[in-house]
């Protein structure tokens, strides 16, 4: 199935949804059709159009969390530290980001605020330390990487290692999150190969975790009698792999 592309012609380009005009009214436009994210040129541009329609484009994006380079399979766009919300907290964002290592501002208070949200830093949390290869990171802040690979889609598949037949693997690691009792923030595969940022737990080993956010593993909880995973499938309360894979 084809998706429609509308564009403005001498103006400033807008996307719009399948089967949507655009509502500039009266200015010419161009259609392209996109395939599988294959940009392909149906109708070029008249000669004075400023418009560039690339004959193929095949981009897609992914961040590798728990390092701070691609794999050989893909180029870095940027690297950085992971950040997200903070611990406790029942608001600001719901997601891990990548920060890049050199911000840019725009207009700044440089004063707490009360009606902001926040992002702090996010740790590894390994708990008790029984979680033997991975114990030596618990505390240290989780670097990132953002990766741009010359295929169509990006999948994170978890419970699983390999990725599909004809699928390029990009990393595999471990399923992590937030805690079970604290506020939901999203999963993620985390690199098994997992590295850290330098001097990030020493700097402040009192920092507390309401100031912090933090990234765990993953259990998976089986029931015979129903409500969770299949227990002939799922081991209960085994931490949980991933992929990353591309195509």
């Amino acid at each position: 199935m084809q998706e429609s592309i509308w564009v403005l012609k001498e103006a400033k380009p807008t996307l719009f949804a399948n089967s949507q005009s655009p509502t500039a009214s009266g200015l010419p436009i161009i259609i392209i059709h996109t395939r599988s994210k294959t940009t392909e040129n149906v109708l070029k541009p008249g000669p004075n159009s400023q418009i560039k329609v690339p004959e193929s484009t095949k981009i897609t994006l992914f961040t590798r969390w728990g390092r701070t380079n691609c794999p050989n399979t893909a180029e870095l766009i940027y690297k950085g530290r992971t950040a997200g919300p903070p611990y406790g907290s029942s608001g600001s964002g719901a997601n891990y980001l990548c920060l890049t290592d050199n911000p840019q501002y725009r207009f700044t208070v440089g004063l707490s605020q009360t009606e902001r949200g926040s992002v702090y830093g996010t740790e590894y949390r390994y708990g008790d330390l029984k979680f033997s290869p991975l114990k030596n990171n618990h505390n240290y802040d989780v670097p990132c990487a953002v990766c741009q690979a010359p295929r169509s889609v990006t999948l994170m598949m978890p419970a699983v290692t390999e990725c599909p037949n004809g699928w390029t693997k990009e990393y595999d690691g471990y399923l992590m999150t937030s805690r079970d009792d604290r506020k939901r923030t999203e999963f993620i595969c985390v690199d098994e190969n997992q590295s850290v940022v330098p001097d990030s737990n020493g700097a402040r080993p009192q920092f507390p975790d309401d100031e912090a956010s933090t990234l765990f593993l993953v259990e998976g909880k089986c029931n015979q009698s129903g409500g969770g995973l299949n227990c002939s499938v799922y081991g209960d309360n085994l931490e949980l792999s991933c992929v990353v894979c591309t195509l």
